[in-house]
């Protein structure tokens, strides 16, 4: 079970309360025994500490709804007291998936490969195939949505106000340049990612596409943060992030709200005997972008332009043949 650390590892740990006392039914479990089941709690220096964690996760589970009965394990040992799930807890109806969306969620967990993202989606995932008695045990499809490996060490950095070293390719140019930054953000625009910060040979506000990073970034020194910056309009009023590409899909009804809401509905159109709606929307350069749109196929199609049709298709074949 994940140890203690962020907001992240605080969901895993509620999960893992909620889990471990809905397993042991109206039995319930007691203190002793969750502070050595859970990781986080048996790492605590003292009770007093353990106490206080517990009382906290108690609190945040009572404000999403779920409520925490104590019982006494048996009339012999009044003072053996333990947790159950109480009446109010709104858990009464879980969730239910057939086989076939069992394998879809499944397959979406096997594609988040790098980082935070790959621990928390395998978390769920294990979790999936204790809850669900026909879980499916047949291997899936593999299929990668290419996360930005760059994402990590820079939100790293700007957790820890370090700054950041790294080789970066601008449009246009034949090779990468050293630049030396202080991150103040990530933030996710065009389809794409963009670190906001402070160039330190440049002495000016910089935004940097993450995909057109080379190499590994590595951290530095301190980093110095300003009060109640505007990263969303650094990024609209940067030249190089302003760049767009306009990009035609077909969309299934009631399918791709991603897409969707960041476009412009522009009618209708049948291809071969299937009802799509046609959207419009403006993207930042194709990277990252090819992956997404594969993984969205057969809903979300590429009208054009040809180019990029062409990448999400070989990129599938890459996926079918690889």
């Amino acid at each position: 079970m994940a140890g203690a650390g962020g907001a992240a590892h605080r969901t895993e740990r509620l999960m893992c309360l909620v889990l471990l006392i809905k397993a042991r039914g109206r039995r319930g479990i007691t203190r002793a025994e969750l502070r050595e089941c859970i990781d986080d709690y048996a790492s605590c220096a003292s009770e007093s500490a353990f106490e206080r964690m517990l009382e906290r996760d108690k609190s945040d589970l009572r404000e999403v709804g779920v409520v925490l009965d104590v019982v006494q394990r048996d009339s012999y040992h009044e003072d053996e007291s333990a947790y159950v799930l109480g009446s109010g807890t709104m858990l009464g109806v879980p969730a239910s998936f057939d086989a076939d969306e069992l394998r879809i969620l499944g397959m979406a967990a096997e594609a988040w490969d790098r980082g935070t993202w790959r621990a928390m989606a395998h978390g769920a995932l294990r979790k999936l195939e204790v809850l669900a008695d026909d879980y499916p045990a047949d291997p899936v499809t593999r299929i990668s949505i290419g996360v930005d490996a760059h994402l990590e060490p820079i939100r790293a950095a700007v957790r820890a106000h370090r700054a950041i070293r790294f080789s970066y390719r601008r449009p246009g140019d034949a090779d990468p340049t050293e630049r030396r930054v202080e991150p103040w953000g990530l933030l996710n625009m065009a389809g794409g990612w963009y670190c906001v910060g402070f160039d330190l040979d440049r002495e000016a506000t910089r935004v940097f596409r993450t995909s057109r990073i080379t190499g590994s970034v590595t951290a530095g020194g301190e980093a110095v943060h300003p009060i109640d910056a505007d990263w969303p309009s650094v990024v609209r009023n940067d030249s190089g992030a302003s760049a767009t590409i306009s990009c035609t899909l077909l969309i299934r009804p009631e399918r791709g709200w991603k897409w969707r809401n960041s476009g412009v509905a522009r009618g209708h159109r049948e291809l071969e005997g299937v009802d799509y709606d046609v959207v419009e929307v403006q993207l930042g350069d194709y990277d990252g972008i090819v992956a997404a749109l594969a993984v969205a196929a057969p809903e979300v199609l590429v009208a054009g332009p040809a180019d990029l049709r062409a990448r999400v298709v070989a990129h599938l074949e890459g996926v079918l043949h690889g």
